[in-house]
């Protein structure tokens, strides 16, 4: 038990004790800039410390089984955004076409 009297200098919020993070090399898309990271699970656009646009992502992204099919554009992404409008690459914007 914590005495009473004594203060603690750092505490940490309880969500913030328990959340489970992803570490590993991560890349700008924008500025090739690499790094190591630490950031939550689930987490899929991380800030570059270099040129600090949101367009970094973990070098190995993880979720997708071994042997699953993966769609790649030309541009090498493997990162896309869904509209209604099509699938779009998130670095090079081309529409996909499958």
């Amino acid at each position: 038990m914590i005495d009473s009297k004594v203060v603690p200098l750092f505490k940490k919020a309880a969500a913030e004790d328990e959340s489970p993070t992803m570490t590993g090399p991560a890349k700008c898309l924008a500025c090739e800039h690499e790094w190591q990271t630490v950031a939550p699970v689930g987490t899929c656009q991380l800030e570059c410390p270099s040129c600090e646009s949101t367009r970094a992502t973990f070098k190995h992204p993880c979720g997708v089984p071994v042997g699953e099919l993966v769609r790649e554009c030309n541009c090498g992404s493997r990162i896309f955004y869904v509209t209604p409008n099509g699938v779009h690459c998130w670095l090079c914007a081309t529409t996909q076409e499958f």
